[in-house]
Parts: C-alpha cells; sequence; structure tokens
C-alpha cells in the first residue's frame, strides 16, 4: 500500500482505467483485423498455393500480431495500475471480461472469484503460468518470425519459377490496395493519437506510436509492391525480402528483451520498463537521434550519464571532422595500389585505359578517378571442357595417397569429363559413337601490352570464353574424324591439332590469351557403358581368338594337303622317269638286238635260246666250252658278265674253287656253279671278239 499511496497522484495512475478501456477496444479491432487477414490466406492458400498475395499477407500478418503483443503488454500495464490504486477498468461484457481477466490478469494480484469461476480444472502453477505478461509477449513474437519466414519461403518459390502465380486482373489489384488502405487509415489515427499523448500521463503511448509507424511502413510497402509482381519480378521478389525484414529485426529485439527481464529481480510497478519497447522502432522517428535515445536507454538501464563525462564530449566534439578526415586519407590511399610478380594492371585514368602497369608499388588518382584493373602476368591456368561440380582438392603428398582425379577406371564417371560425338564405320555403315574424354587446357595472357588490354576490355568471362571455344573446335575436330583415327592417332599429334584449332579461334576474336598445350589424357565410353564396353571387347577377343585358331588349323590342313600332293608329285614323276628310262633302255636294247640279228642272225638266235633256256631251267649248271681247234692267232675273248658274281663269290671264300687256264696253244675247259650266267661263242663273235 506504500507505493499506491505514493504513486496514486500521477497522472498515468488516474487515467489508468481510460487508457486500459482504450487499449482494450484497440485490441479487439486489431485481433479482428488480423483473424480476417489469417482466414483470408487460409483461404487462399487452399485455392491459389502460388498466389501474390500470399507473402505480402504473411509479412503484414507478422506486422500486426507485434503490435497485438505490444498492445496487449500496455494494457496488462494498465490494468496493473488500476489494481495498484484501487480503481475499476471501465465496464465491458461479463462474459469477455471473466475471460480476458482469467487469461490475461497480473499474477500477483489475485482475483479468488475469477480463479474459482475461470480455470478450475488448471493447476494453480499453469494458471500463473498463463498469466506471465513476457509469456505473451515471447509467444507473440516467435509467432511473427513463423509467418515471415512462411512468407519468404512462398515468394522464393515463386520467384524461382516453381510456382506459377495467377494472372490478376488490374481491378482486382486496385481493389485490393483500396482495402488494405481502410485498416491503413485507422492505423493512422491510433498512431496519431499515441503520439500526441504526453509521456507523463502514457508513458507507454511513444513506444506503442513507433510500433504502429512500423506496420503503416509495412502496409504502405504491400500496398506498392502488388503492381511491381507484372513489371520487374525480381524487384517485387527483394522489396517482400525488405518486408519481412522489418518485422523480423523487431520480434528479435523484442525476444531478447524478454530474455533480459527474466534474469532480472523483481521490480516495483513503478520502476517496471515496458518490454515492447523496441529501439529499432524508434528510429522510423523524425529526426532520428539513436545516440541520444542509446544514452537514454543506458541511463535508465544502468544508470550511468553519459552526458556527464568531458572525454565522450569531448569525442562528440571532434568527432564529425575527425571522421571527415579519416575518410578523406581513406579516400586518397585508395590511388596507391601493390601489383604482385604475377600481376599486372590496366590503368584507367577517367574511364579511359592510359597504360599497363608493370609489378610494382604505383600511385595513382584515387577512386573513382582513377581504376587500376588486375591482369595475370605470365599465370598458367589449367582448365577442363567442362565445369567442375567438385571443388579443387588439396595438393597430395609423394608418399601419400593419389588425389581422387588420378582414378581413370571406366567403370565411374570422373569429374570434368566430356561426352563427345564419334564418327565411326561399320559394315561400311556411317555411324557415331559416344565417347567420354577428359581433355585440359593451359592458358596464358599474352606478356605484350595489347594482350593485356584485349584480356580486359574484348571478353567478359575469360575462362567461359576458352572453354566455350574449345568445345567448337572439339565438335570441329571430331566431326570428320573417326573413332579408330583418334585412337590410332599419337596423343602428341592430336594435342597439337587441337591447339593449333583454338589458337587461331581466340587470335580471330582478339581476346588476349595464348594456349601452351592441350592434354588429352583418356578417351574411353561413358560410364554407364563400361560393362557393356568391355563385354564386347571380351567377345571380340574371343572371337580373335577363334578366328586365329581356326587359321592354324587350315593352315595345318593347307600344309598336310600341300605335302601329299608334293609327293604324290614326285613319286608320280619318278614314276613317269623311270617308265620313261625303261622304255629308252627297251628301245636301245631293242634296236642293239635288231642290229645283232642283221648282222648274224644265227649266232643271235642261238643266243637267244641259250638264254631263254637258262632262264627257263635257273637249277641247271651251267659250262663253258671253248673251242680247241682255234689257232693261236685267234685267241678268244671270253665274255665274263655273266660271271662277275661266281667270281666275286670265288675270290670272298676262304677255300676258292679250283679253275683251269689254257694258253693259246692248248686247250682247257673252265667249269662255274651258277644258275644265272651264261656264254656263247656266238656272242662272241657278234659283239666282243673279232673274226
Amino acid at each position: 500500500m506504500a507505493a499506491t499511496d505514493a504513486h496514486s497522484d500521477l497522472p498515468r495512475y488516474q487515467q489508468a482505467p481510460a487508457q486500459a478501456h482504450y487499449l482494450l477496444l484497440a485490441l479487439l479491432g486489431l485481433g479482428c483485423v488480423t483473424l480476417l487477414l489469417w482466414l483470408t490466406a487460409v483461404v487462399m492458400l487452399l485455392l491459389a498455393p502460388a498466389s501474390l498475395w500470399l507473402p505480402p499477407l504473411c509479412q503484414l500478418s507478422a506486422s500486426l500480431l507485434l503490435l497485438f503483443a505490444s498492445l496487449l503488454l500496455a494494457w496488462q500495464r494498465s490494468r496493473q495500475r488500476c489494481a495498484a490504486t484501487d480503481q475499476t477498468p471501465l465496464p465491458l461484457p461479463a462474459t469477455l471480461h471473466r475471460l480476458l481477466t482469467a487469461l490475461l490478469q497480473d499474477p500477483y494480484v489475485s482475483n479468488e472469484a475469477t480463479d474459482q469461476e475461470g480455470f478450475r480444472l488448471l493447476p494453480h502453477a499453469l494458471r500463473r503460468l498463463l498469466r506471465q505478461p513476457l509469456l505473451h509477449l515471447a509467444l507473440l513474437a516467435l509467432l511473427s518470425l513463423v509467418l515471415v519466414a512462411r512468407g519468404w519461403q512462398l515468394a522464393g518459390l515463386i520467384a524461382a519459377g516453381l510456382a506459377q502465380p495467377a494472372a490478376v486482373p488490374p481491378l482486382l489489384q486496385a481493389l485490393s490496395v483500396a482495402v488494405l488502405l481502410l485498416p491503413a487509415a485507422a492505423l493512422l489515427v491510433l498512431e496519431r493519437d499515441l503520439i500526441s499523448r504526453p509521456a507523463a500521463d502514457w508513458p507507454e503511448a511513444s513506444a506503442l506510436a513507433m510500433t504502429v509507424r512500423s506496420v503503416l511502413l509495412v502496409l504502405l510497402l504491400c500496398c506498392l509492391n502488388l503492381p511491381l509482381a507484372a513489371w520487374s519480378p525480381t524487384l517485387w521478389y527483394g522489396l517482400q525480402h525488405l518486408l519481412g525484414l522489418l518485422p523480423v529485426v523487431i520480434a528479435v529485439e523484442l525476444l531478447l528483451r524478454v530474455l533480459w527481464q527474466c534474469f532480472q529481480p523483481p521490480l516495483p510497478l513503478a520502476e517496471q520498463r515496458f518490454a515492447a519497447h523496441s529501439l529499432l522502432a524508434h528510429c522510423l522517428d523524425w529526426p532520428p537521434l539513436p545516440m541520444a535515445r542509446l544514452e537514454k536507454e543506458i541511463k535508465q538501464t544502468l544508470g550511468v550519464d553519459l552526458q556527464q563525462s568531458w572525454a565522450l564530449g569531448y569525442i562528440r566534439q571532434r568527432l564529425l571532422p575527425v571522421s571527415l578526415l579519416m575518410l578523406l586519407c581513406g579516400w586518397l590511399l585508395s590511388g596507391l595500389h601493390s601489383l604482385s610478380l604475377d600481376q599486372r594492371g590496366v590503368y584507367e585514368r577517367l574511364g579511359q585505359p592510359v597504360a599497363v602497369l608493370q609489378p610494382g608499388l604505383h600511385l595513382l588518382l584515387p577512386w573513382p578517378l582513377g581504376k587500376l584493373i588486375t591482369v595475370d602476368n605470365g599465370s598458367v591456368h589449367e582448365l577442363g571442357a567442362m565445369i567442375s561440380s567438385q571443388p579443387p582438392g588439396s595438393i597430395s603428398s609423394a608418399d601419400g595417397a593419389a588425389p581422387a582425379r588420378a582414378n581413370r577406371l571406366w567403370d565411374a564417371a570422373h569429374d570434368g569429363e566430356k561426352t563427345q560425338l564419334i564418327a565411326s564405320g561399320h559394315d561400311q555403315q556411317q555411324s557415331f559413337q559416344v565417347m567420354d574424354m577428359d581433355i585440359r587446357f593451359l592458358y596464358q595472357i599474352g606478356a605484350s601490352d595489347a594482350d593485356a588490354l584485349a584480356s580486359v576490355y574484348h571478353c567478359l568471362d575469360l575462362p567461359q570464353l576458352v572453354r566455350n571455344s574449345a568445345n567448337q573446335v572439339l565438335i570441329q575436330e571430331f566431326a570428320y574424324r573417326t573413332l579408330d583415327d583418334v585412337l590410332g592417332l599419337q596423343r602428341s599429334q592430336l594435342d597439337q591439332y587441337i591447339s593449333r584449332a583454338m589458337q587461331r579461334q581466340l587470335d580471330a576474336m582478339s581476346c588476349g590469351v595464348h594456349i601452351v598445350a592441350t592434354e588429352l589424357e583418356a578417351i574411353h565410353p561413358p560410364a554407364g557403358a563400361a560393362a557393356a564396353y568391355h563385354a564386347v571387347q571380351a567377345a571380340q577377343i574371343n572371337a580373335q581368338s577363334l578366328i586365329a585358331l581356326a587359321e592354324g588349323h587350315k593352315a595345318e590342313l593347307l600344309n598336310l594337303a600341300r605335302t601329299e600332293a608334293g609327293s604324290i608329285t614326285d613319286q608320280a614323276s619318278a614314276q613317269a622317269h623311270e617308265g620313261v628310262a625303261q622304255a629308252n633302255a627297251d628301245s636301245i636294247g631293242f634296236s642293239a638286238e635288231k642290229q645283232a640279228n642283221d648282222s648274224a642272225p644265227h649266232t643271235f638266235v642261238q643266243e637267244r635260246y641259250l638264254h631263254q633256256l637258262a632262264s627257263a631251267l635257273p637249277n641247271a649248271q651251267q659250262v663253258l666250252i671253248i673251242d680247241s681247234r682255234i689257232s693261236a692267232a685267234h685267241t678268244p675273248m671270253i665274255d665274263l658278265r655273266n660271271l662277275t658274281p661266281e667270281l666275286s663269290a670265288g675270290f670272298g671264300s676262304e677255300a676258292p674253287a679250283s679253275h683251269s687256264t689254257s694258253g693259246p696253244a692248248d686247250t682247257s675247259t673252265t667249269t662255274t656253279d651258277s644258275t644265272d650266267t651264261s656264254s656263247d661263242s656266238g656272242d662272241d663273235s657278234s659283239g666282243d671278239t673279232s673274226p
């Protein structure tokens, strides 16, 4: 009661019943508007999920929730003042009065009747928790954050093209804007009324007025943002994020204030701070005085008066000139540039390139009078034919694991590989084959100043230009080359062909880029067709091995046939030569016999008779008889041809057979045991002896 007697004569305590009634009416009206907006948003979400009205409605509902939370906290403060001075607020309907009192009554003011009639089934601790004003403020702030996040999500879907918004007729847009301006007029009247209240009569009026201004700002931006959706979707999307940024910052600030007051000791009613006081909302005041309000906050919170500090006063006086001097020095230092050894610089003076600066320290005109554009100085860049989706990995050590890019197995797709169509031919038919190739290009900006200027002013994105040129060259090169030519050609020759073609194309565009080298690391089928390609290769190898085996068997059979044919041919030739020789011998013998028959017919006939007789009697003993009447002057010539085997056998035996010889005057007889020899005197007289 001491606090009641000490502050009962203050205007804010005396006017507390009227203020509570005023705030309650504002809460009812604002609650109806917020509920209507929620119902409209739910209906649109069910009927037209891609409507352009959903994101603004979410942001506007979040702002209205923050205003509702501020008005609710101010109404509770007014009721506390009424209870402290034993005043009764202006009457309300009984049911509404009991419901609001049971839910929103101050926890330190007991009301046994309400406890008995209201939530008698709830525990006493839960009833006290539900009546905490800071809990209401925190829950409503969190709900506003959820609404803003949902609005941003819907706006992102519409901006990304995932949800196509329905076309809204201009007349309906104008009507909707007019409907939104009706609560704006009511909020403007509320703001003017609150800002006119003196702080002594109503301390929370200023904070409530600033919160109403934030809601008015969001509402006006919503009305301006709706027509922008058809004209500039990008601007609509950016402004939609800006609409939700203000409620988010205010809600976060209120949550921090609630968290701060939760750790503060309970204070008397006269010393309690208004938790819904937003410093950001007070920045909407004109003229904005953020430092003065910050000093006031520090003085009220910590009890430190910063206006009495001489040091802070001196800093306040010298802050502007020192800041201007520092800004001037910083602006002048913007003309000081340092170029490393791997950099050059194109110096622009008033937008006109005047020189190409070499590595070193250079003092130029400050920005924006002078501008320095850095260019590479001899640096070699590696670029793949396709944009890599993986970040560049770290450099592997000598004894460490191999990098992932060293994997060249076909069973997995590698990052940066390019899929290329290559001509192919099979069975005299033209076709195409899909191959993956890992090809990289090493390029650098030329060393001359003209190349540096061309790289800066003749192309916007140098790596993309090189990549596009490389893709065009690859398409042209592989358009007239078959797969066999590509695989059979030396990699170095193919790299040179591609490098020269790229250099010609880049020189035609005058971009100042020099192709250092081209590295064609691998050409293989796509990863998805690797298993099928391996199966085809295995089938080809098996087919080739079977063909080789068949060719070997064929050669073996052919050689055997050739050998047999050769032997048969040689045998036939030998038999033919033998037959011819035998025929020649028979012919010669026949000629000799005919000649002998012509010379001595009797002797020839007798000799032939004896020969046939000897042939008929092969086991008969032959005897050679020499006529003793042959004179010594005519010595006989004995034909020993038929006796040669017998004589040879006689000379080789241990006991040679006895034989007799006769001189030219004597008559002698020689007997030889032979079955195959015979002699005739007629033969001697015909061919071997002289008459």
